[in-house]
């Protein structure tokens, strides 16, 4: 873990003679933070900040364009590749969460979405016949305890022309969330009777790996 600097700067000075690489590292907890900067007398680079769990792998950066400095940090993680996940966030945890079951605490829910099966619910005011309350709770269990927070969610998907009389064809269709707690927004949209327990939106959330969703219906099959 202590190698991991000198060797960010090693490859940083493969392909960067006249500048000078500074790399600073932190261990907070479980997560190792770097900031990684090419600097020289006359400019300064921009910096590229990661986290990183020490010998995983997977690193949380803060941009993706700035491949030569990429490049290093992948080759200091003791890597020769990388593959961008596609997913953003501004919680960590919720981040390596999704990324890596592992890093969840409580897993079960993260199994086969269940069966809807609505049926009378006991409550302190009495018998619930509504469903209101299975559903809540049926919700809850798609969405597991302390969900992950994501803020921004965009699907594609096709779906066959309303009336295929007078188009057979599929539609594409884009849909873009931009919210503060995506999970939290999807349950007040479900109180609100906007979508139903059973919403495509909950399949998509409980198997998200990636802000950028292609899907089609077959996948919640």
């Amino acid at each position: 873990m202590t190698d991991i600097p000198g060797r960010i700067i090693q490859a940083l000075k493969k392909n960067k003679r006249f500048m000078r690489p500074d790399v600073q590292t932190v261990l907070l907890g479980d997560l190792m933070f770097l900031s990684i900067q090419l600097v020289s007398e006359q400019k300064e680079g921009s910096v590229l900040y990661v986290a990183t769990p020490p010998g995983q792998p997977v690193a949380l950066v803060s941009s993706v364009t700035a491949a030569g400095l990429l490049k290093a940090t992948v080759e200091g993680l003791g890597y020769k590749k990388y593959e961008n996940a596609n997913l953003s966030g501004r919680d960590i945890q919720s981040l390596l969460r999704i990324s890596d079951r592992a890093w969840n605490a409580n897993a079960e829910h993260l199994t086969e979405i269940p069966d809807y099966a609505p049926i009378p619910v006991i409550t302190e005011s009495g018998i619930d016949y509504t469903h209101k309350k299975y559903d809540e709770e049926y919700i809850d269990n798609i969405l597991g305890p302390n969900p992950p927070i994501i803020t921004d969610l965009t699907i594609n998907s096709t779906r066959p022309f309303i009336d295929r009389s007078r188009l057979d064809k599929n539609i594409k269709i884009s849909l873009s969330i931009h919210t503060e707690d995506l999970a939290k927004t999807l349950k007040s949209w479900a109180n609100k009777g906007a979508i139903g327990p059973t919403s495509e939106f909950f399949q998509i959330f409980h198997k998200i790996k990636s802000n950028n969703i292609n899907y089609c219906k077959e996948d919640s099959d």
